[in-house]
Parts: structure tokens; sequence; C-alpha cells
């Protein structure tokens, strides 16, 4: 299942691209079409979901490149949000 999934490196930080491209998807389905709020909740939900797996994936797997792959993410996310001071920190993380 899906933790079974979450215990492996790249397993997890897969999850969270995936759920981050799908967001993408969303909100561009979000432009293509009128808004509704089925295609703006998708985004929202997947974007949340994207940021919980690279989180879990930094702090269970953090020597791994799939951590700091993660964190690169999570900080562009964060940015995106307008949460500077976490994405500093997720960037700085990495360094």
């Amino acid at each position: 299942g899906l933790e079974d999934a979450t215990q492996s490196p790249r397993a997890s930080f897969l999850m969270g691209y995936a759920a981050e491209q799908r967001a993408v998807q969303a909100r561009t389905e979000l432009t293509e079409t009128t808004r509704n709020l089925t295609a703006t909740a998708d985004s929202v939900d997947y974007r949340q979901r994207a940021i919980e797996y690279y989180r879990k994936t930094a702090a269970r797997f953090e020597r791994s490149d799939e951590a700091r792959a993660a964190l690169l993410h999570l900080g562009r996310l964060q940015q995106e949000d307008g949460a500077h001071g976490k994405a500093v920190q997720s960037f700085g993380t990495v360094l």
C-alpha cells in the first residue's frame, strides 16, 4: 500500500513529485475551463500532498539524494506560497 511505498526514499520522493505534477495539471485545467471549485480544490489538495511527501522524504531519508531533491521542490513551493523564510530554510538545508 501507500505506507509500503514510502519506505524507499525514491518512492517517497516520487509520490511528492506525482502529487505536485497533478496539482499543476489541475491548475492548467482551471485556466483552460471556467474556474470551477472542483479543479481549485484538486489543485490545492494535490499541492498539499506534494508538500507533505517532500517533508516526509526529507525527514525520513535526510542524507539521501531524494531528500535533497525533495527540499529543493519544497523550497520552491514554499517560495511560490510567499513563505520566503521557510523556503530559505529548505534551500539552506540542502547546502
